[in-house]
């Protein structure tokens, strides 16, 4: 049995065009279709041994349970079509960061005029931006 899994044979996923055909597929709705569960399907493989190489002891056989592929295919599910965070996103939660010390700096200064007006100011600007962060990445 090799280890390497690039030198595997790695199954082959079939369906019918007629089955697609009678679901309502279009042919590049098929076409795309059979690209989508073989890719799936290799890498549901590649990870499932993966994960099975990484529980085997030294000296052992592979061995591929129910759990692996399960695990593989959570996995991969999980990060099907989630976006990254915008750079604009990033920033705003710099910004939050800053506008908290900003507070924080006014906070402890709270006997004199200037720190009451920093304390407002950074609080206020850093709630405003947490608000704008936490309702755009709700819209995705």
């Amino acid at each position: 049995m090799s280890n390497n899994i690039d030198n595997l044979i790695k199954p082959t996923i079939t369906t019918t065009d007629i089955d697609l055909e009678n679901a309502g597929f279009t042919n590049s709705g098929k076409t795309k279709f059979k690209e989508t569960i073989q890719d799936f399907s290799n890498q549901v493989f590649e990870k499932s041994v993966r994960y099975g190489d990484a529980e085997k002891g030294d000296g052992l056989e592979r061995e591929i349970t129910h759990d692996h592929v399960t695990t593989a295919s959570l996995n991969i599910s999980k990060t099907f079509n989630k976006k990254n965070k915008s750079n604009g996103l990033i920033a705003i939660q710099v910004a939050e960061y800053i506008f908290t010390g900003v507070a924080g700096i006014g906070g402890g200064n709270l006997k004199e005029q200037w720190g009451i007006i920093t304390f407002g100011l950074g609080l206020g600007l850093a709630v405003i931006l947490i608000v704008v962060r936490l309702t755009s990445t709700s819209k995705d």
